[in-house]
């Protein structure tokens, strides 16, 4: 038997209210218990799934506007801001970060722990986070044994990499200095080794 949750967020994604039901059980009957419990708002986005008549009018009773797209089935379409259902989406990204912390709590449950520990903890002192010097032994374990050359890695280009990944998919060199913590935009080109003629061309067209 699996199981449902039914979540309620702010406009910045961040969860008000959950509500956890067996897996059968419809998104109206979700709806039905939450709706006492929901807090005022001009506006309430929700999927497809929650759209009936019932639902619809104790919402306007409250005062607020239904942004829910209508099912395939209705015989009348209800219109309803498709621009503002856009930012449905920090919804479904509220979802996937629990079950990214799922993960990791179940990886602590298994292998004994607390939320308060750290994910890489001291061989010496478990209290304490890995050394950089025991991090810097474990990635060069992990490069010779996919068979790379363990002189061309280290600790900083793990860093770096990240870095230039974020530059090759944005050419946002100024966010990139920030998330580096370089003081000056020359230093963040030297250090991900951006072309002169790039580096130019991003120059002016960057505020610092």
């Amino acid at each position: 038997m699996n199981s449902k949750l039914h979540a309620v967020c702010d406009e910045a994604g961040r969860p008000i209210l959950l509500h956890l039901t067996a897996g059968q059980v419809s998104d109206h009957k979700g709806a039905r218990e939450l709706l006492p419990w929901l807090p005022k708002a001009a506006a309430l986005l929700g999927d497809r799934g929650y759209d009936s008549n019932w639902f619809r009018n104790a919402l306007a009773d409250q005062g607020t506007v239904p942004c829910i797209p209508p099912t395939k089935c209705r015989k009348q379409a209800i219109d309803y801001d498709k621009t503002l259902y856009r930012q449905r989406h920090k919804i479904e990204n509220m979802f996937a970060k629990l079950k990214d912390w799922r993960r990791i709590l179940a990886w602590l449950e298994r292998r004994g722990g607390t939320i308060d520990d750290f994910v890489f903890p001291s061989r010496i002192d478990h209290a304490d986070h890995v050394s950089t010097r025991q991090y810097a032994r474990l990635v060069d374990e992990w490069v010779t044994g996919i068979g790379l050359h363990r002189e061309d890695y280290g600790t900083h280009s793990l860093r770096r990499t990240k870095a230039s990944i974020i530059y090759k998919q944005t050419g946002n060199l100024r966010a990139v200095k920030i998330l580096l913590g370089h003081t000056k935009i020359e230093s963040t080109v030297r250090y991900l080794g951006v072309d002169i003629e790039d580096a130019l061309a991003l120059a002016e067209g960057t505020e610092v």
